[in-house]
């Protein structure tokens, strides 16, 4: 296991060992699809004394100073990349086993981001204006449609008639704009603006 953070290579100070991942999905019902990921780990030191052990561990945290950047998971062995994106890092134990000058220390970090399905459970639509000819209008991608309705309805000139003055036909679309969560801030900011603009 092969980590860098912030370019850092974690791994080359220390043994990385796995913890685990864990998979919290978002309470919102109108997005299932969205889940916070937390994966955690344990940086092992192991040196010839607890100061060759301290330069190592100071080197990590260095890296870990910064709130946000590109956490980056490669499995040496097959040399598959695993994660390559924006992560947050979480609080970060360094544990003291008491022993002054031992020669194995270790810290427990964890780091964070959000994954999300952009296309289940969600339809696609798009919009085009009416002009002549069709093809000039600009067609509208309209997101993630998650609720869909459509209605009818038809005036007439007489109740006691069934020869119409006029007929209405609408469709009602709700649904979400999602950003791409690996992308930084900034592009996702200029996305959303686009999206805006467009409509």
């Amino acid at each position: 296991m092969q980590l860098w953070y912030n370019n850092v290579p974690l791994h080359s100070l220390g043994t990385i060992e796995g913890g685990g991942q864990h998979w919290a999905p978002d309470p919102d019902a109108t997005a299932p699809q969205r889940a916070k990921v937390t994966l955690k780990v344990r940086l092992h030191f192991i040196q010839i004394s607890f100061g060759a052990n301290r330069v190592q561990v100071d080197a990590a945290r260095a890296a870990l100073r910064v709130p946000r950047a590109i956490l980056r998971w490669v499995n040496e062995a097959t040399s598959a990349e695993y994660l390559n994106r924006e992560v947050a890092i979480g609080a970060y134990d360094w544990p003291d086993d008491g022993k002054g000058n031992t020669r194995h220390q270790w810290i427990v970090l964890e780091f964070a981001w959000h994954e999300q399905d952009k296309t289940v459970p969600y339809l696609t639509a798009t919009w085009r204006r009416s002009m002549s000819p069709p093809a000039v209008a600009p067609q509208l991608t309209l997101g993630n449609v998650s609720r869909f309705s459509e209605g009818y309805s038809a005036a007439r000139y007489s109740p006691l008639r069934s020869a119409r003055s006029g007929a209405n036909g609408r469709v009602s679309l709700a649904g979400q704009f999602l950003a791409d969560t690996t992308k930084p801030l900034a592009d996702r900011a200029a996305a959303w603006s686009r999206s805006k603009s467009s409509g």
